[in-house]
């Protein structure tokens, strides 16, 4: 095997991640796929984006199988949503991008490879999708691992029209309306736990539909209208960033009017993620320098002592000095210091070896916003855009505890029927969603035509099937 240490970083992960798993967990992670959503825009953040234009965001749809030879497969989605105008249907089923995530990304990968540089906006690398595809079969795997009991069918995004003026929306009775209606009754219950009212939470709905349908007319009309408004989501809404009066796509069917259809990601945004002042509590340690420098054979007590009765700028003054500032990472690694110190902490650490040395900060020592800016500079790009203010104070108080990334997009992983096709395990109706014209087909057999370049600048490797 040849040395990896010119590949890209995210080869790496890829090859110890999923290049070298077992053939025996690839098969048993079979079953189990994964979804997620970028909002687009070249931004991975929802962050004050909970409405999204429809189509704008793109579903990431991750699932394995076996080839025709018994090799693995990594099947990798970039799907859409469209909607059928003539009937208000959304259908995700429009296909815009499609990888084999089995194949190991490299730099300048095209066609059914990826590449997994960072070239920005206009550039051809792929390192955030590459990343997010990472973390979602880590995902799948931690889940056959741990033997979650896992849900057949995906949580969409619920579907809202927007409206230029209030009284442009029409007024239509309809099924759904009438549900919403009839929640607003109050039907009585008998049970002594959580799990009664669970289990008899059809059997109210069915009441509340029963006893709306002999309420006297005005009453019913009263009640659909309350419902009705109750719906409409104000363009001052808190999180309403469209500008729009927005209405559930269930109420309504005609889409001509319209100025702008969306996806809401409120219910699907919100991950809990590794909160770094876990690691900020102000730890110290022995000092070891001066034992690192008699290893490298200088009296570091001597120097000291020489460099404060000795000229700045004289010969002998920086020769001390730069065994000084060459004594700083050794120092770092030897007291495996946080990268939050910075080096001239480190040196100070040195000029006082009769002291600890701090391996860790300590934000009690910070003021708020320093506390704020050192948490920021602990996470990766794409959480810290992810993450308010307000969450990370609340993760400074509770280091022990989680980071709230509000502006992720959770990963749903997913259990399939392996007895059936692709083609028709990854196809739910209206009805197996549970939600009025959406539907959604995530596998198609050929989507692209095109076929990848010969990957020449990925080092030859031999991976286990």
């Amino acid at each position: 095997m040849k040395s990896l240490n010119n590949w890209h970083p995210l080869s790496k992960r890829h090859l110890s991640q999923i290049g070298r798993r077992s053939p025996e967990l690839r098969r048993q992670m079979y079953p189990i796929w994964g979804i997620t959503w970028r909002p687009g825009d070249w931004n991975g953040s929802f962050l004050g984006r909970k409405y999204r234009t429809l189509g704008a965001a793109t579903m990431m749809c991750q699932v394995s199988y076996p080839q025709s030879d018994g090799r693995e497969a990594i099947g990798l989605f970039g799907i859409a949503a469209r909607i059928e105008p003539t009937t208000a249907t959304v259908s995700y089923d429009n296909v815009r991008l499609y990888h084999d995530f089995h194949r190991v990304p490299f730099p300048g990968a095209r066609g059914k490879i990826l590449d997994p540089s960072d070239s920005g906006r206009g550039g051809h690398g792929n390192g955030s999708w590459v990343r997010l595809a990472l973390d979602v079969d880590r995902l799948r795997e931690r889940a056959h691992t741990n033997h979650y009991r896992l849900p057949a069918t995906p949580n969409l995004p619920q579907i809202y029209l927007g409206y230029g003026c209030k009284e442009v929306a029409k007024f239509v009775e309809s099924v759904e309306l009438r549900k919403r209606a009839a929640e607003l009754l109050e039907v009585p219950w008998t049970g002594n736990t959580l799990s009664d009212l669970v289990s008899r939470k059809a059997e109210m709905a069915e009441g509340r539909m029963q006893a709306f349908a002999v309420l006297p007319a005005e009453t019913r009309n009263e009640l659909l209208r309350r419902a009705w408004e109750s719906s409409l989501v104000s363009p001052t809404a808190a999180d309403n960033n469209t500008g729009l009066w927005l209405l559930p796509q269930e109420l309504a069917t005609d889409v001509y009017g319209v100025v702008r259809v969306f996806e809401f990601f409120g219910d699907l945004i919100g991950v809990p993620v590794f909160n770094p002042a876990r690691r900020m509590s102000g730890k110290v340690v022995a000092n070891p320098a001066i034992a690192l420098a008699t290893s490298k054979g200088f009296d570091l007590v001597h120097d000291l002592d020489t460099l404060a009765h000795t000229a700045e700028g004289t010969p002998e003054f920086q020769a001390i000095e730069q065994r000084l500032i060459e004594l700083v990472p050794k120092v770092r690694k030897a007291a495996d210091v946080s990268y939050l110190i910075s080096d001239q902490d480190v040196l100070n650490a040195i000029c006082q070896p009769d002291q600890p040395v701090a391996v860790e900060p300590v934000l009690e020592n910070l003021a708020e916003r320093q506390q704020i800016e050192t948490v920021r500079g602990a996470l990766t790009a794409h959480i810290s855009e992810a993450t308010m203010d307000c969450d990370i104070l609340e993760a400074i108080r509770n280091p022990h505890g989680p980071l709230l990334a509000a502006g992720l997009c959770q990963v749903q992983v997913l259990q399939r029927n392996v007895r059936v096709p692709l083609k028709d395990a990854l196809c739910f109706s209206a009805s197996s969603l549970g939600r009025d014209r959406v539907e959604a087909t995530f596998w198609q057999d050929s989507p692209f035509s095109s076929q990848p370049r010969s990957p020449r600048s990925l080092p030859e490797v031999s991976v286990a099937a």
